[in-house]
């Protein structure tokens, strides 16, 4: 679920944007990059076992409580016995593999009486924002860049409660991980 909230910004060019590193794939050594996504060899089809839950590493935290600088995985967890999915998001050390890292956080301009501005609305303020601060971050545009921006939006719930009004900001890879932190890296 928590994909859906990530924000892809439409390219002019599929070219200007890919999901691995520019060397072909993954980080060698400890430089940061982009790790390219492992083949599994296990059967597909309607007989092939279902794939195993990963093991979640890191600590777990509230994704809403994610702060700048912070990496992190997150996982989509499936409970038999209550026949559903549940999301769990972990901080873990940056120079390990990782799904995503905050580079910033927004707080929208509306005070404590303000409804809900809505779904369109607050996926909209947070694509600007986010835009405007991503360069920053990377130290490349990000039309040139290889990574896209992930955010974290309040949703009515969380608006209502009051603690979360803020949009979190992240980079990421395209079905694949990180591996150290990206804050300058020009990738």
């Amino acid at each position: 679920m928590w994909r859906s909230r990530i924000w892809i910004a439409v390219l002019v060019g599929a070219a200007l944007v890919s999901a691995c590193s520019g060397d072909g794939g993954g980080a060698s050594g400890d430089q940061p990059g982009i790790l390219a996504p492992t083949v599994s060899e296990a059967p597909v089809g309607p007989d092939a076992a279902p794939t195993p839950t990963p093991v979640p590493e890191g600590r777990t935290v509230n994704q809403y409580d994610l702060d700048v600088g912070t990496c992190f995985n997150t996982y989509e967890l499936y409970s038999e016995q209550l026949d559903e999915t549940s999301e769990l998001t972990t901080e873990v050390d940056c120079l390990r593999p990782h799904d995503g890292e905050v580079y910033a956080t927004y707080f929208h301009p509306a005070d404590g009486s303000t409804p809900y501005p809505g779904n369109n609305e607050m996926e909209l303020w947070a694509k600007i924002n986010c835009h405007d601060g991503f360069e920053a971050f990377v130290g490349r545009a990000f039309e040139e860049s290889e990574l896209y921006i992930g955010t974290i939006r309040p949703t009515e719930e969380t608006w209502l409660a009051g603690p979360h009004r803020e949009v979190i900001c992240y980079v990421h890879a395209l079905d694949a991980q990180l591996i150290g932190p990206m804050g300058n890296t020009q990738i």
